[in-house]
């Protein structure tokens, strides 16, 4: 039965981008700089494209979190799930103080990868896939995070990415470690 439903749940959900409600408003003063400089817009579109990026990894970890018949794993990937969406929030909050409006939706990307891994449900070990499909998650956060860390930031985004980045290490080096028990299993 639930993998049937777990079927039904990917059909229907290649349609849906994930939500991360924006909370904040851009700064007045803040856009009329921005509407002038091309460094500040570049920034605030590549910070809104990690907002997206983490509200899909928000919703991917909560789902497997969802489909973990362990406990210490589903309350693992709860917690992470929690953190990337709080990250998230701290983004759309430096999007806004920058001048631009935050985004609140996730990429169509997102939108299949979690179909593609409900899909996946129906022949594998559901708690073990979990945790993997998440280490892909932060494997993939961590990529996306340096590849920003060589570009151009101002100091104060630069100074945030750093530090999620060495936070996101961490739990990612953690999670490995619990996909590597769960495949000794």
């Amino acid at each position: 039965m639930f993998r049937t439903l777990t079927f039904i749940s990917v059909m229907s959900g290649l349609a849906g981008c994930t939500l991360l409600p924006n909370t904040v408003t851009p700064d007045p003063a803040a856009a009329e700089q921005m509407a002038e400089s091309e460094i500040i817009q570049e920034e605030a579109k590549t910070l809104n494209r990690m907002v997206a990026i983490l509200s899909d990894a928000n919703t991917l970890y909560a789902e497997a979190a969802n489909m973990s018949n362990d406990p210490a794993v589903t309350t693992k990937l709860s917690g992470l799930a929690q953190e990337r969406r709080q990250f998230g929030h701290k983004l759309q909050a430096r999007v806004a103080e920058l001048g631009a409006m935050p985004v609140e939706r996730g990429e169509a990307l997102g939108a299949a990868h979690r179909a593609w891994t409900q899909g996946r449900t129906l022949l594998e070990n559901d708690t073990q896939l979990a945790a993997e499909e998440v280490l892909r998650g932060e494997n993939y956060l961590v990529d996306e995070i340096e590849a920003m860390l060589d570009g151009q930031l101002s100091e104060p985004s630069r100074e945030m990415m750093s530090r999620e980045l060495a936070i996101i290490k961490s739990d990612r080096d953690q999670l490995a470690d619990v996909c590597q028990t769960l495949a000794q299993r």
